[in-house]
């Protein structure tokens, strides 16, 4: 097992904590201060876990991917100041000398949009080098520039613009503010914006959300076409993903495919790339980065796979509910299952070391309801507050100045494919929201983002340290370490942090001899006192030498 030790970062927040493959670990740094610039935009890198260096990256620009594992470095992201709310495509930059200096390569991806109006925005989801190659691995969504449609049919109301637009069967939803809003929603659909709602780091000023109008047109007022409409809502398994090969300026589109991209390695043997869709698992793997193969893996659901820097593909796989089964793989290899588990897993974190598993005990088997502690996660906004029960499968609105309920959805609504009435669906670029109608005018009460969704789903997901009803020794969450995936040494997560009264949401990083975490917990509401909400407590860090 691993011996743990608490140390002290060095900053407020030491957060996304990543293996860079070579022993390193990369991860964002905050401390509060204008100097240091947004949440998450500050990136650092360790070979020991406490000691940590800067990187020194592009003025201006908000990261999104980055590789600093070969003498080539790579950085996608967005510069926040642009004149759109969202760049169609991200920014790559690459730099032979450590940072000193950046080199832009400039992405040329040909449209497939048959509508002038819709167009495809795309975001790097994974960067490889090796040597002066770059892979790039951008996913596309398509959507619609409400800017150019309203104003060429005329609806654009004076002194406003638009900052989202939303296909629905009905129509085009446009959410209007004010023209001399500065970026307006740039924050919002950025990267910046999801790292501070999800790590709880909303209260500054750049991240207020402004003041919105909503606008309707039906598709005859807006007058598309069929083949516009099939631009917009044609069927898929996911997202389009293209792979880039590039080795300076330009570059070139060489793979694609639909669906999402798990994970990738640039190792001795060229390129691996892991994607899941609604078919199944796929390998894609390149000796140059230039021509492309693929191999199909079909079987039980999983996660993708993820390459470790050796090659090595590890997968989790969903045999039946509430096991898994640890598989691994090597390149033009069926999967092997190394190890089965009861639970379940949070996401690997694999490294140099070997690889870490954190599973959670199924919640049919808890003895939350015996304990009295809560079944839901909650999430407030405006002074409204969101609350889910996982395991009833029931979505409740609470105002809670009156502390009354004013939406209540069962598991019939919750299963439903369209939005219970005064409830609409809504998508910001990577996910979605949810906006709530007042039941008696029908006008927007609460939007609740998909970032508070994100939270609101896994702070119902995340267990306090509960024993199992039919195995009391069993721990609720437990963790699991093993250098070459065979031998495991297994321990709760509550030992192993001395966190016995939390809920505890942990990430890890695998170095070279070393294992780093970053634990966020919350304290639950005692259940006797009905105005205790509960706490969230410091977050805190913890360090592990690799026996």
């Amino acid at each position: 097992m691993l011996e743990w030790t608490e140390l002290d970062p060095g900053f407020d927040d030491l957060f996304q904590l990543e293996s860079v493959g070579d022993g390193r670990v990369i991860a964002r740094a905050w401390t509060d201060g204008e100097e240091h610039g947004l949440f998450g935009q500050r990136m650092v890198v360790s070979s020991n876990g406490t000691d940590w260096t800067g990187l020194a990256l592009p003025e201006g620009l908000f990261p999104e991917q980055v590789n600093v594992g070969s003498d080539r470095w790579v950085v996608t992201g967005q510069f926040l100041d642009s004149g759109r709310p969202e760049e169609a495509v991200d920014r790559v930059f690459f730099s032979d000398d450590h940072g000193a200096t950046w080199t832009e390569t400039v992405l040329e991806l040909p449209s497939t949009s048959m509508s002038p109006y819709a167009f495809e925005r795309w975001r790097a989801s994974l960067v490889l080098v090796s040597g002066e190659q770059v892979v790039l691995a951008l996913s596309g969504l398509t959507t619609i520039d409400g800017q150019a449609l309203l104003e060429d049919v005329g609806r654009l109301p004076a002194g406003k613009r638009v900052a989202f637009t939303l296909p629905t069967p009905d129509g085009v939803s446009f959410t209007l503010v004010d023209a001399n809003a500065p970026n307006p929603y740039g924050s919002f659909t950025s990267t910046a914006w999801g790292l501070a709602a999800v790590y709880s780091r909303l209260d500054g000023e750049a991240l207020r959300e402004p003041i919105s109008e909503e606008l309707v047109l039906t598709y005859d007022e807006v007058d598309f076409t069929e083949a516009e409409l099939f631009d917009l809502f044609a069927p898929g398994v996911g997202p389009l993903t293209r792979i880039l090969a590039s080795e300076g300026t330009t570059s070139e589109v060489v793979a694609g495919f639909e669906g999402w991209v798990v994970s990738g390695a640039a190792t001795e043997e060229g390129f691996m790339v892991t994607a899941v869709d609604d078919g199944g698992d796929r390998v894609l793997s390149s000796r140059d980065g230039l021509v492309w193969s693929e191999d199909l893996w079909l079987g039980p659901r999983s996660s993708g796979g993820t390459i470790a820097a050796d090659g090595t593909i590890w997968r989790v796989a969903f045999e039946s509910a509430g096991s898994f089964d640890l598989q691994r793989a090597r390149l033009g290899e069926m999967p092997t299952t190394v190890a089965t588990f009861d639970g379940l897993p949070l996401p690997l974190a694999v490294g140099p070391a070997g690889l870490v598993v954190v599973a959670e005990r199924d919640l049919s088997r808890s003895l939350r309801k015996d304990q009295g502690l809560p079944a839901e996660g909650r999430v407030a906004r405006d002074g409204y507050e969101l609350r889910y029960n996982e395991t009833e499968s029931t979505l409740t609105l609470w105002d809670l100045a009156e502390d009354t309920v004013i939406y209540e959805f069962g598991p019939e609504e919750m299963q439903s494919d369209t939005p219970p009435d005064g409830v609409r669906v809504i998508a910001d670029g990577r996910l979605t929201g949810m906006v709530f109608e007042d039941p008696e005018t029908g006008a927007d009460l609460v939007t609740f983002t998909s970032d508070d969704m994100a939270f609101l789903v896994g702070m119902a997901a995340a267990q306090p340290e509960a024993a199992s009803s039919d195995d009391p020794d069993w721990p609720e969450l437990w963790l699991g370490w093993s250098a070459d995936g065979t031998a495991w040494g297994l321990q709760s997560l509550a030992d192993a942090f001395g966190i016995h009264d939390a809920v505890i949401w942990p990430e890890f990083a695998v170095g070279h001899d070393f294992v780093i975490a970053r634990v966020a917990s919350f304290q639950p509401p005692d259940p006797a006192d009905p105005t205790d909400t509960g706490q969230v407590l410091p977050n805190r860090w913890f360090l592990a030498r690799v026996p």
